[in-house]
């Protein structure tokens, strides 16, 4: 029952922050005039759940099915949405990978500030660093340790260049001085199955994915990426019991009781394509920056050096 009710909780934030969502796209009364896609990195991580849980809430108050289209993750969704009509009927639901993909990439196929119009931010969470069950570790000391012992041994997985859980493990890679290489995953659910079969051995990934195969024991949670303790549901609706009875802790490169955390949140947002009127908006402010720059330097060069990942990853997986 009350595992029921925290769920009703986190549904009732989610449709709030929709509502906002709708207030900010719905400037004629005739919207939405024929049914709206939301387009999704994956399958079946936290943006895809956002994204239903918004489609069910606002079908039946605006008459129209909200269709929730699932791409590869990458640039691919974001250059789907930014080349769509901007009257609001193809919406993006994209995280950190939508602006980051310029600085970690080349030839990406869409301007983040030229060709989109934020709407509304949708989701806020910490990632959570899981290993097997399996793997002889119960702390983030020991997994540093164990990573340290056998450099090059244990991979790590994650979706596309720039996503959140990449950047979590590339930052604790660093600040930890440990090498675990990172496995690149066309479909980062697939990365949850594989760390489960042993396939890979850590992972950083958002909670709701995660959680339950926390609680079935399949995973071990050794910290979160939060600045501050982080109490998960135990399907009684109370906090997990882990390491010892406490809260999940922070990540900390020198160990749960160390200095230096990776804190890293995932936000997800909601954005529509920009209008052609908003796009020569940019267009005017780039000219401008350029010849204020007198035609030198880096805000003459229009769109950022494309910048080399810390790690690109080994071959595609999933």
């Amino acid at each position: 029952m009350a595992r029921s009710a925290r769920r009703k909780e986190a549904v009732v934030a989610v449709l709030i922050g929709a509502a906002t969502f709708v207030s900010n796209l719905a400037t004629a009364q005739s919207y939405p005039s024929r049914p709206v896609r939301i387009v999704v990195p994956g399958t079946g991580g936290g943006g895809d759940f956002a994204a239903r849980l918004i489609g069910q809430g606002l079908a039946p108050v605006l008459g129209q099915p909200f269709v929730v289209e699932n791409r590869p993750v990458g640039t691919i969704p974001g250059e789907i949405v930014s080349r769509a009509a901007p009257d609001g009927h193809t919406l993006l639901l994209s995280a950190s990978t939508l602006w980051l993909a310029p600085l970690l990439q080349p030839n990406v196929p869409y301007d983040p500030q030229r060709d989109f119009t934020p709407v509304s931010l949708v989701t806020m969470s910490p990632n959570i660093l899981v290993v097997p069950n399996a793997l002889p570790v119960k702390s983030v000391k020991e997994l540093i340790a164990l990573a340290r012992k056998r450099p090059g041994e244990l991979n790590y997985g994650s979706g596309a260049a720039g996503s959140s859980n990449h950047l979590s493990a590339e930052l604790f890679n660093a600040m930890a001085k440990v090498d675990i290489p990172r496995i690149n995953y066309k479909n980062p659910s697939q990365a949850v199955t594989d760390l489960i079969s042993g396939q890979i051995q850590v992972l950083f990934y958002n909670a709701s994915t995660v959680i339950p195969h926390i609680q079935s024991g399949k995973l071990r949670a050794l910290a979160v990426t939060s600045a501050k303790p982080t109490a998960l549901d135990d399907g009684a609706g109370g906090p997990a019991r882990l390491r010892g009875g406490g809260d999940l802790r922070p990540v900390r490169s020198g160990g749960n009781a160390g200095r230096g955390g990776v804190a890293a949140q995932c936000r997800s947002g909601a954005l529509s394509p920009a209008s052609r009127g908003e796009r020569e908006v940019h267009r005017g402010r780039q000219r401008d920056r350029r010849q204020h720059a007198g035609g030198t330097g880096r805000a003459a060069q229009g769109r950022p050096r494309a910048l080399r990942a810390p790690d690109q990853g080994r071959e595609p997986a999933g």
